[in-house]
């Protein structure tokens, strides 16, 4: 069958084979009853989480500048992050109040977004936190689609109980719904990508041209989410010279007949790369109300000019504007639930012991991954690079998803009998842990 891991036509247990229909099928409804249940329990905590904190300290400004968007079609506002995340916070308030968007008009033409965004938060009609609450909701959304993708993706690849312990893990993990309860984009991006890469590896198992244009929207979508965004294009194109190196199933052109010479693989995939590239690009221009990409380009090398300049920052009791070489190692560290971090430790003792081959056709989902944390903790600036790779939490978030989907594999392996499937599921599940 198309679209489906090769992991799932591996012969099945006698025990397995003798469980009756119903027994499956119950099986299934609790699943679906269980995943209901956690996507519950996310949405609930990040209802209490709203509902328990205030404003922080970039929620006024991109609040204010996703509703000066959609009221005056103009993104003088916070330029550094692009506007779609923002727009979809500010949709809310723009439909159920229609609030008067009268900044002041020095400020104005100053582009002074924090300043505006504290008189727009604190002296509208209605109360602050009733302005958060309604603009902190659909990114609440947002975080409870990522763990639906988690626990779909898991299930894809290795059934129901890994989808399960998958999506448990990802609904109670804190940063994920600490960040998914503000007016941030970290998780937006975070989505996006995660999708972009969702999409390809479907698209890797079953061509087809919808699919195709699907991983480049999603692309797209995360580039109007946030800048770092565009990492997926480095990402992806590591990802299609991997599978092309390896040959077992290159990404090729969703055509009826597959080429047969290496020269005819390799100009398919340089032309899927760019079809994926060409539709992503395709999404900017109607998020900034098809104003073309002169607004965007323009946002994007101001980020270059904040990280060129720096910001003054403090840590660990020393101020600097270019930053600290520890700095998302030491924050990585803090912000990790412990647990997390024991478990990244023994899978880095488990690899040594176990197995040191690394399979191409599972390696590949992590590469996006890889390429992500490299430039992160190779950073040094916590206000230059940071804003041009996410929040120090907010791409731990991103890889703890995909360590949380292919760690639930443990669980579909202990349903086999063979020590060969059990090491094996071991090296998948240690693979990512370590990344």
């Amino acid at each position: 069958m198309p679209g489906v891991s090769d992991l799932q036509y591996r012969p099945q247990p006698l025990f397995l084979r003798l469980v009756p229909i119903s027994s499956l099928m119950s099986r299934t409804k609790l699943a679906l009853g269980g995943a209901f249940f956690l996507l519950l329990l996310f949405f609930a905590q990040g209802i209490f989480f709203i509902r328990a904190n205030s404003q922080t300290v970039d929620e006024a400004t991109h609040l204010a500048a996703g509703y000066s968007y959609l009221a005056t079609r103009d993104f003088r506002l916070d330029p550094e992050h692009p506007s779609f995340i923002k727009e979809l916070q500010a949709l809310p308030l723009c439909l159920m109040y229609r609030l008067p968007f009268n900044p002041n008009p020095q400020q104005w033409r100053d582009g002074d977004s924090y300043r505006i965004g504290q008189d727009f938060l604190y002296k509208s009609i209605i109360s602050a936190d009733q302005m958060l609450a309604w603009s902190r909701l659909p990114n609440l959304f947002l975080g409870v689609l990522l763990v639906v993708l988690i626990g779909w993706w898991a299930y894809r690849l290795w059934g129901s109980l890994a989808a399960m312990l998958a999506m448990a893990l990802a609904s109670l993990e804190p940063n994920l719904v600490a960040h998914s309860s503000l007016v941030t984009t970290d998780i937006g991006v975070t989505l996006f990508i995660f999708l972009a890469v969702y999409l390809l590896w479907e698209y890797v198992n079953s061509p087809t041209w919808a699919r195709l244009t699907a991983t480049g929207i999603c692309t797209g979508m995360a580039v109007v989410s946030k800048f770092s965004g565009l990492l997926l294009i480095p990402i992806i194109i590591t990802i299609v010279v991997l599978l092309f190196i390896g040959g077992n199933r290159p990404v090729l052109l969703p055509l009826k007949e597959n080429p047969k010479s290496l020269r005819n693989k390799l100009f398919e995939s340089a032309a899927a790369l760019l079809l994926i590239f060409f539709f992503a690009f395709l999404t900017i221009p109607p998020v900034y109300f098809f104003q073309g990409f002169a607004t965007w380009l323009s946002g994007l090398q101001l980020l270059l000019n904040i990280m060129e300049e720096g910001r003054p920052a403090f840590f660990l009791g020393t101020y600097s504007y270019k930053g600290w070489w520890s700095y998302f190692l030491i924050v990585f560290l803090i912000k990790t639930p412990m647990c997390t971090i024991a478990l990244v430790i023994a899978s880095l003792a488990l690899y040594k012991a176990v197995f040191l081959r690394v399979q191409a056709n599972r390696s590949w989902l992590s590469a996006f991954a890889t390429f992500f944390q490299c430039i992160r903790f190779c950073s040094f600036s916590p206000r230059g690079w940071q804003q041009f790779s996410s929040d120090a939490a907010g791409w731990p978030l991103f890889l703890s998803a995909q360590r949380l989907v292919l760690r639930g594999y443990l669980l579909f392996a202990l349903r086999h009998t063979s020590l060969l499937t059990l090491m094996r599921s071991w090296e998948v599940r240690i693979e990512v842990t370590i990344i």
